[in-house]
């Protein structure tokens, strides 16, 4: 299970990396902890360990708990963040995949967030849902480029929430590679609190 502010970034992994544990990722700490809070191993400003050579040939848990915090953390409150006065928004020209055309804007995310790139676009279907994200996962590596799928939109409280996400390389003009799957996402369920 995890548990996901809509407030502040800050996300709760239950039985991370193992059971009984619990992997905690807030703006510039992660750690894992007991859940009895007692804090096992802790790092600040965990997005610098990303430039480290080690980085280049393995990730240790702190480093996936802080990729998948907030990754995890900008996916699911996406919709709030986008309606923040800190984000900077401009419409760009449709874009037409597989038959349908997808409303986009271009959006600049500030500092003060924790996310895979500064500058992201976002695909919008005629019904205003999020269809797919584009971005550079800079922590990853500078050269990536991802293209990123939302699907199976359910509705929570009166708010619609993606049940399944795909993630595949991008390319520069902005045409997705159907190979290999990058990342994949399924909720099997979703509440708000």
């Amino acid at each position: 299970m995890v548990d996901i502010s809509t407030k502040i970034p800050v996300v709760f992994f239950n039985n991370f990396p193992t059971h009984g544990l619990i992997g905690v990722f807030s703006r510039d700490e992660v750690r894992i902890e007991t859940i009895d809070g007692i804090v096992l191993e802790t790092r600040t400003q965990p997005r610098d360990f990303f430039k480290t050579f080690r980085r280049t040939f393995y990730w240790d848990d702190l480093d996936l708990l802080y990729f998948a915090g907030y990754a995890c953390w900008n996916y699911f409150n996406s919709p709030f963040m986008l309606a923040s006065d800190n984000f900077i928004v401009s419409q760009l020209e449709p874009w037409k995949e597989n038959g349908q055309y997808w409303n986009r804007l271009l959006v600049r995310v500030p500092d003060s967030i924790p996310t895979h790139s500064t500058f992201q676009t976002f695909y919008f279907d005629n019904g205003f849902l999020i269809t797919r994200v584009d971005y550079r996962p800079t922590v990853f590596a500078k050269w990536a480029r991802a293209a990123h799928y939302c699907y199976d939109y359910i509705d929570c409280s009166g708010l619609k929430f993606p049940m399944r996400r795909e993630v595949f390389p991008n390319t520069s003009n902005g045409t997705s590679k159907p190979f290999p799957k990058l990342v994949w996402i399924e909720v099997a369920e979703l509440s708000l609190k």
